[in-house]
């Protein structure tokens, strides 16, 4: 039997903010309703990306629906570990 361990939504972003704002508060609402059908307790953000116009967010088994407040936290998270990759001397690749 499988289950689901990860839920991914994706929607077009937008330059007004308050659009912007309104498309991912509903696809943090989409993505905490589909956690709730599968009877998760709630959701923690695992993945967020912007990438030529549209939104990509990844949720996972959490405590309690992911917030707006969590993405922001997710989000700076993130900003601060792509200064510290910056920062961090080229890598020789393998290939």
């Amino acid at each position: 039997m499988s289950e689901a361990y990860l839920i991914a939504l994706g929607a077009p972003g937008h330059v007004d903010p308050a659009k912007n704002s309104a498309a991912h508060v509903q696809l943090l609402a989409d993505l905490n309703a589909e956690a709730e059908r599968l009877l998760w307790d709630g959701t923690t953000i695992d993945f967020y990306r912007r990438h030529e116009g549209w939104l990509s967010i990844y949720v996972t088994p959490g405590d309690a629906p992911a917030t707006m407040e969590d993405l922001r936290q997710f989000r700076d998270q993130q900003r601060q570990a792509e200064v510290v990759e910056q920062d961090q001397p080229e890598q020789g690749r393998l290939v």
